[in-house]
């Protein structure tokens, strides 16, 4: 079954929970973690401090401390699932399975790529320096996890003065969002930058293809 009805569109799949994985992590930047674990989908909500979801048969669950994994699915239907652990690792974080729906939609196995996505994949791997800049391209892929300015400035060696001229142009751009945490100001690479250092890339590093 799995070589008949997955294997063929794995990697779509694959790219379409990316881009989901993309689209909440945006929102946490952008808005905070209350904000995020109210996207997940009808009949969860976040009603602090208990993340309250309608499912059947949904027993309460205790974190103790091991936070809360997050988990899209492409194939979950109707409301969220809760595994107590990660299969295999008793005493591990609970797993939250939320469906995968990105904006809201069900995307079908067997829909056409959008008109969009191929226009991005051609573009060879030298094109991002020659597009944005060698400088703005470096920053681009170091922010892949997320970093301040004052990592930025240190890793690339680059002056903070010049860091923030940068940020302020690819946050212009939407290729990043910024954010404060505590006392830094972070920035993280949007679901439009990663689907440009995807593309630049041929998907095999940020996008974790298989």
């Amino acid at each position: 079954m799995y070589q008949v009805a997955v294997q063929p569109y794995w990697r779509r799949v694959h790219a379409h929970l990316a881009s989901v994985q993309d689209l909440r992590r945006d929102i946490m930047c952008r808005d905070g973690i209350g904000a995020l674990l109210n996207s997940l989908g009808p009949g969860i909500r976040w009603n602090a401090p208990v993340l309250e979801i309608n499912s059947a048969g949904m027993a309460r669950v205790e974190p103790n401390g091991h936070g809360l994994l997050l988990s899209p699915s492409f194939f979950l239907q109707g409301g969220a699932a809760v595994l107590p652990s990660l299969p295999g690792r008793a005493g591990s974080s609970p797993v939250l399975v939320f469906p995968g729906h990105s904006g809201g939609h069900h995307c079908s196995l067997l829909d056409e790529v959008p008109p969009s996505a191929p226009a991005a994949s051609r573009l060879p791997q030298e094109s991002l320096a020659a597009l944005l800049g060698r400088t703005r391209a470096a920053i681009l892929h170091a922010l892949r996890d997320g970093c301040s300015n004052g990592e930025l400035a240190e890793e690339l060696g680059i002056t903070p003065g010049a860091i923030s001229q940068h940020t302020a142009t690819l946050r212009n751009a939407g290729l990043i969002s910024t954010h404060r945490s505590g006392g830094r100001v972070v920035h993280t690479v949007t679901a439009l930058g990663r689907h440009l250092l995807c593309a630049a890339s041929d998907c095999t590093e940020v996008c974790g293809g298989t």
